[in-house]
C-alpha cells in the first residue's frame, strides 16, 4: 500500500513538472519581446569562461551522485527534484527592467530549491534550468553556462539553505526566514555575477 502510495505521488509530481514545463515554453514562445538574462554567450574571455566551467563541473557531479544516492533511499525525492527544477527554471524567466541599466535581472529562485532539496541538489537543479534557457531561450550561454551555475546555483543555493538554517537556528518564524533566504539566495547570485563580470573585464 505505501508503494503504491509513493508511486502514485511520483506519478503527480511528473504531471506537475510536465504542465509547468509546457505551459512556460508556451508561454515564451508568444513574447515578441526577448530579454536576455544570465551571462550571455561571448561576454566572458574564454579563459575566464573556462576556469568557472572547471570549479562548476564538480559542484554539479556531487549533486548527481547525492540525487543518485537520496533517489536510492526514497523513490518521492527524484520527482521532488524535478518539481523544483521546473520551479527554479520559471521563476529565473521572469525579467525585471532595469532602467538606468539598459538591462534586465531577475529572481533566482535558488533559495527555494535549496530549502527544499538541499544546497548540493540545487546545483544540479540549476544547471539544467540554466542549460535549457540557453539551448532555447537564449538566456545566458553554453560557454558561460559554468559561471552561471557559480552565480545562480552555488552562491544562490548555500546562501539560501545557510540563512534559513541559520534563522530557523535562532528562533525566526519559518516565513521571515523562507523570505530573507530567498533574498539572500538573489543577492549572493548578483554578487557573484558582478564579481565574474568583472574578472573578465580585466
Amino acid at each position: 500500500m505505501k508503494v503504491q502510495s509513493l508511486k502514485l505521488k511520483s506519478k503527480n509530481y511528473g504531471l506537475i513538472f510536465s504542465t509547468v514545463f509546457l505551459l512556460v515554453t508556451c508561454h515564451l514562445s508568444l513574447v515578441t519581446n526577448v530579454y536576455a538574462m544570465h551571462i550571455s554567450e561571448g561576454i566572458l574571455p574564454f579563459n575566464w569562461a573556462a576556469l568557472w566551467f572547471a570549479v562548476a563541473i564538480p559542484f554539479v557531479a556531487f549533486g548527481l551522485y547525492r540525487l543518485k544516492k537520496l533517489s536510492n533511499a526514497d523513490i518521492s525525492f527524484k520527482p521532488l527534484v524535478g518539481l523544483m527544477a521546473a520551479i527554479v527554471f520559471v521563476i529565473s524567466c521572469m525579467p525585471i527592467p532595469v532602467p538606468t541599466a539598459g538591462t534586465c535581472s531577475h529572481p533566482a529562485g535558488t533559495g527555494i530549491s535549496g530549502i527544499l532539496v538541499g544546497p548540493t541538489i540545487s546545483i544540479l537543479v540549476t544547471a539544467v534550468a540554466l542549460l535549457i534557457q540557453a539551448l532555447f531561450l537564449a538566456h545566458g550561454g553554453l560557454s558561460t553556462w559554468g559561471a552561471d551555475i557559480m552565480s545562480m546555483g552555488v552562491a544562490g543555493s548555500f546562501a539560501g539553505y545557510l540563512t534559513f538554517r541559520g534563522l530557523r537556528a535562532l528562533k525566526a518564524n519559518l516565513w521571515i526566514a523562507g523570505f530573507m533566504a530567498g533574498i539572500l539566495a538573489d543577492w549572493a547570485t548578483y554578487t557573484t555575477t558582478s564579481i565574474e563580470l568583472a574578472s573578465g573585464i580585466r
